[in-house]
């Protein structure tokens, strides 16, 4: 089957399993992109649905799709022809059990239309909001209240200047940086979800540290795009409450 799969040595196929992940990242994509109408997504998801993340086998008669998408036998090869043209699908004819045809999902486009919107949740969340649009302090007599927009600075926000969550300096101090990168991982630990601190932050290494930049190296380009989109915040908080000031430059691994 032609696609992402790689090929031993002997030129037999070699099926990866796919994970969880990679899989909800497929279902998120086909709802994000703006090519597909909306029986080409129901075709995408009921090819998905019919994935075996195991073996890799995908290969559901045209009947099968039919019927369950309540859709003509003829519009669903029209869609099916349609979503492997722009490459969201392979198509192997008559690959699968009884001569079906046999499909396999493009992870690698799926990941970078994800790695993408990740990229562009970052560049809003990095506009600051015009000084002249926001009120310098609050009125006389009103409360101090919670500020819930991240992208406030916090001097716009509070009457008194606010103290951020930081350790003890002396302690801090003390501390050498390898204990203290220990303790921002634990801090990490606590903020992210569990599979997502197994997914992304597992496969960090810590290459430099430097007084002002801490150099990190991520696995791959879409754990690099999940930390500077999702997890951008968590990530720097973290950091800061241990290296004051320093600026994080993440890299991906050659």
């Amino acid at each position: 089957m032609p696609g992402n799969s790689p090929v031993n040595a002997v030129g037999k196929l070699v099926v990866r399993a796919i994970t969880t992940l990679e899989l909800l990242i497929a279902f998120k994509a086909i709802g994000l992109v703006d090519d597909l109408h909306a029986t080409e997504r129901r075709v995408c998801a009921a090819l998905l649905d019919h994935y075996n993340r195991k073996t890799g086998q995908c290969d559901p008669s045209l009947g099968t799709i039919a019927t369950l998408l309540n859709l003509d036998r003829r519009t669903i090869i029209r869609s099916i022809q349609s979503v492997v043209r722009k490459g969201y699908f392979f198509k192997d004819r008559h690959g699968g059990k009884f001569h079906r045809n046999s499909y396999e999902p493009n992870w690698n486009k799926f990941q970078a239309v994800e790695s993408a919107w990740c990229l562009s949740r970052q560049r809003r969340a990095e506009q600051k909001l015009s000084p002249s649009r926001c009120v310098s302090r609050h009125r006389d007599g009103d409360a101090g209240v919670t500020q819930t927009c991240s992208s406030n600075l916090t001097f716009e926000t509070f009457t008194e200047p606010v103290t951020p969550l930081t350790p003890d300096v002396s302690e801090t101090a003390q501390t050498s940086d390898t204990a203290k990168i220990e303790l921002v991982f634990k801090a990490l630990a606590k903020r992210m979800r569990n599979n997502d601190y197994a997914t992304l932050i597992g496969g960090i290494s810590v290459l430099e540290v430097h007084p002002r930049k801490i150099v990190l190296e991520a696995p791959s380009a879409y754990v690099r795009s999940k930390l500077l989109g999702w997890y951008n915040n968590d990530l720097t908080d973290c950091f800061r409450a241990y290296f004051p000031n320093v600026e994080l430059d993440i890299r991906v691994r050659q």
